[in-house]
């Protein structure tokens, strides 16, 4: 069976030290929506405010905003900036994503109907 893009997902973001239930992780359209939203906001922040508020844990904020509509789960990922900074955080989860989505898209799917190549040609493997 196919690994999926949230089996992947959830396995490079527990390298991060980040833990998430593949079944928590939507679908990969939707996580990108959500997280766009969030990286667009971030442009709109001037280098001041990074500067006072670059160690703080705005995911309260970020909830209350409505950011994490989309992927609720996405709260606990942010939530106590694990990699130290909100956006050394914010990379590791966008290089999570970026990682599952090449590797879902990598991932053997069979043939048409579910059928492996083995049930197509009459044999099987060794």
């Amino acid at each position: 069976m196919a690994r999926t893009f949230q089996d992947f997902c959830s396995e490079n973001l527990a390298q991060f030290g980040m833990s998430i239930a593949p079944s928590d992780i939507p679908d990969y359209d939707t996580v990108r929506a959500v997280l766009t939203k969030i990286l667009q906001w971030t442009t709109t922040v001037d280098d001041v405010t990074w500067s006072i508020i670059r160690g703080a844990d705005l995911s309260d904020g970020l909830w209350y905003a409505g950011f994490f509509e989309g992927w609720p789960g996405l709260y606990q990922l942010y939530k106590g900036n694990s990699a130290g900074t909100y956006v050394d955080t914010q990379n590791n989860i966008v290089t999570c994503v970026d990682h599952a989505r090449h590797q879902a898209a990598d991932e053997p799917t069979g043939l048409p109907g579910g059928t492996g190549i083995d049930d197509v040609i009459g044999e099987t493997s060794p």
